[in-house]
């Protein structure tokens, strides 16, 4: 018969537990979209008078992702995005562009991505949306990047979702460049930002192409 546990035994256990104890919180699901983008507790969201829809990153050091709801699929679309603000002016961490629409989202982790890194105006490629990933092609014409003339800029992305699937490229109404990806058959829109008080805006303009108008272009 195994002995009887003295009074005050079990306490005594459940204190050493307490007091040992490591509480590991796991991925949450993403906040539910209040404008045109769902994110994580980090990053806040308005709606701005004719400047669509707008995200601010509110801690710094750490890359957090803002991902659009609609999802591109067919024809040819445009997205603009407005850099309002960036960590000293250059959008260091900072990447635009589009992600898989069929990966799973958490709040630290998602889906391959697509997009245009504004200090360096070059390709970023990466399996995580949350991370900048491998820097690639030049994007920008004539120049090396945005580096101290970040704010303000306007980068317009052509999302090819026809036969080849692919994005284009334009910064402040230069010409589009192929970036000579191959997209999955959907994407949304993606904004990753590092530094605290990064701006974005993306505006959606009234102008979607179809597979058979693209024939014409």
């Amino acid at each position: 018969m195994a002995p009887k546990k003295k009074k005050g035994d079990k306490k005594k256990s459940d204190k050493k537990k307490k007091k040992g104890e490591v509480t590991v919180v796991g991925p949450q699901e993403l906040k539910p979209a209040k404008t045109n983008f769902q994110h994580n507790e980090f990053i806040f969201s308005a709606l701005e008078l004719n400047a669509g829809a707008t995200v601010v990153h509110v801690r710094g050091g750490q890359g957090d992702a803002a991902i659009g709801i609609q999802i591109l699929n067919d024809g040819l679309q445009r997205l603009i995005y407005t850099i309002k603000k960036s960590s000293s002016n250059c959008g260091y961490g900072m990447v635009l562009g589009v992600t898989d629409a069929a990966a799973p989202l958490t709040d630290r982790s998602g889906g391959r991505a697509w997009g245009i890194n504004p200090s360096t105006c070059r390709l970023s490629t990466t399996n995580n949306c949350y991370q900048r990933g491998s820097l690639g092609m030049q994007l920008m014409e004539g120049l090396n990047g945005l580096k101290h003339c970040c704010d303000g800029a306007v980068i317009e992305i052509e999302v090819e979702m026809a036969a080849r699937r692919t994005l284009r490229f334009s910064v402040n109404g230069g010409p589009m460049v192929d970036a000579c990806v191959q997209l999955p058959l959907a994407v949304r829109p993606w904004i990753l930002m590092t530094w605290e008080e990064d701006t974005v805006s993306l505006d959606y303009p009234n102008q979607i192409l179809t597979e058979q108008s693209l024939l014409t272009l």
